[in-house]
């Protein structure tokens, strides 16, 4: 498999990090839709979790939720404000679903969470900070970005993250 510009650039010469991205989307390619959709869908439905709360409000670490963004495999991103003082700032909470809590689950976020903390380039959001709540669920905090979600995108143009990340 050759290797686009993006993701030598991105990976930064780190043949690992390189080889796990390289594998991330080829799995993603390979998934049809289970990405973007939350596997056992119908099983988690029985679940209340986030789908039935709003969390507006909720304090995590030092940010307070403000709005729902968007639901993916593993749990729900939510649009947050630092709320504590300390200076402003307007962030996305990705944090872990309790219907989707899975040893397997805590891997995948685990694995995306150092997966972000190394990547760095101008169009993929940084992981900010991260943590877990006083429930002990994991969070990820990571810029906001207003637009188009990237799997809408791809949709839209008939675009694979391969191809979209070798544009």
């Amino acid at each position: 498999m050759s290797v686009n510009p993006f993701v030598r650039y991105a990976c930064a010469g780190d043949d690992d990090l390189r080889d796990e991205v390289l594998s991330l989307l080829k799995s993603h390619d390979e998934s049809g839709d289970y990405i973007s959709t939350p596997p056992l869908k119908e099983i988690s439905e029985l679940f209340p979790d986030e789908k039935e709360n709003d969390h507006s409000g909720l304090m995590i670490g030092p940010y307070r939720i403000l709005a729902r963004v968007a639901e993916g495999g593993m749990g729900v991103v939510y649009r947050a404000k630092r709320a504590d003082g300390e200076y402003d700032q307007e962030v996305a909470v990705k944090l872990i679903s309790t219907a989707h809590f899975s040893d397997d689950v805590m891997q995948r976020f685990r694995r995306e969470r150092q997966i972000l903390a190394r990547l760095i380039h101008p169009n993929i959001t940084r992981l900010l900070d991260g943590g877990r709540t006083d429930e002990d669920r994991p969070y990820l905090v990571m810029e906001y970005v207003e637009g188009t979600p990237i799997t809408e995108y791809c949709d839209r143009h008939r675009l694979s993250v391969l191809r979209f990340f070798s544009r």
